[in-house]
């Protein structure tokens, strides 16, 4: 009789457990649905794009927009005759220290060509004294963060956001000389079209 209690328990035990596995591999999956759906669309991608890539390529039959841009005008001042999305601004980003006033220096008549090209738009120069004022006048929750980058290059990336959001624009950085394809970038459809 008693082999037979002995028995009966493990077997109880082993239900418990067995329950208790499935119970945390179902909860291991719930938890993990989305990275599982990430890696099957991976997975899948190479199955299902030739069938489907059209619909995400941009191409002057399905968008009407000229990819190579050489048919829009160096004379060009506006998107016309799409509306401008972007505000006519452009914003340089000289920091980093006293190696940035080298760069202002040496990229001087890049940057001038570029105001040249854009007649009547605004320019600001950001250099890191007016970078650290813009974030405590307008970025006050953000400033301790931004004076604790350790690098150069992570104020740069953040303060492109912060005045893009504030004033709008296109951020340019040294040496860029940007002539056409800043408006034509304005034309470019909606779902692939990053706002500068």
């Amino acid at each position: 009789m008693g082999a037979i209690i002995k028995s009966a328990r493990v077997h109880r035990t082993h239900r418990g457990l067995l329950t208790c596995l499935l119970g945390l591999t179902l909860l291991g999956l719930f938890c993990a649905r989305s990275l599982l759906y990430d890696i099957s669309t991976l997975a899948s991608l190479p199955l299902v794009w030739w069938n489907h890539s059209e619909q995400f390529l941009i191409s002057s039959q399905a968008d009407g927009f000229d990819l190579t841009f050489a048919n829009y005008s160096t004379e060009q001042t506006s998107a016309a005759p799409f509306k401008d999305r972007v505000p006519p601004i452009i914003h340089h980003v000289a920091m980093g220290g006293a190696g940035a006033e080298h760069f202002i220096v040496k990229w001087q008549e890049v940057r001038q060509s570029c105001i040249n090209i854009h007649p009547g738009w605004d320019v600001y120069l950001w250099t890191d004294e007016l970078a650290a004022t813009f974030v405590a006048d307008h970025f006050p929750e953000l400033r301790e963060m931004w004076e604790n980058y350790r690098y150069p290059i992570q104020k740069i990336d953040a303060l492109r956001y912060m005045i893009l959001y504030h004033y709008g624009g296109r951020c340019l950085h040294f040496p860029v000389q940007l002539p056409l394809v800043v408006h034509a970038a304005d034309q470019l459809p909606p779902k692939c079209r990053c706002h500068s």
